[in-house]
């Protein structure tokens, strides 16, 4: 019988403006918590494992992703898959992460 998988959350990080210096998510303060955009890291493990998987996201408020698009700075990416071979495709130009974290310095932590 396969025993079941448990995964644990070992690590959250924030990135860009508004992290704290050591970049942990509890310590990220968006100078806006109404307009606001930042990269994340999550590494999730298998309960007992010491290896991760690191899992890349950009979170931000509807107002920013809307000013992002606007300013052609979001590029939407969609992976399809082959079903014939299982091969999965993304398009060539995936978005610029160096802008993905450019948003006024909020003053009041968000509730994320």
């Amino acid at each position: 019988m396969i025993s079941p998988v448990r995964a644990v959350l070992k690590t959250m990080l924030a990135f860009g403006d508004g992290a704290s210096a050591d970049h942990s998510l509890e310590g990220y303060a968006p100078h806006n918590p109404k307009h606001f955009g930042f990269n994340a890291q999550i590494l999730i493990s298998e309960e007992g494992n010491d290896l991760a998987d690191s899992f890349d996201l950009v979170v931000c408020s509807p107002s920013w992703l809307a000013e992002q698009v606007a300013a052609g700075q979001w590029v939407s990416i969609t992976s399809t898959t082959n079903t014939s071979t299982n091969s999965t495709t993304t398009p060539s130009h995936p978005p610029d992460r160096s802008r993905a974290v450019r948003s006024p310095r909020p003053e009041t932590p968000a509730i994320l």
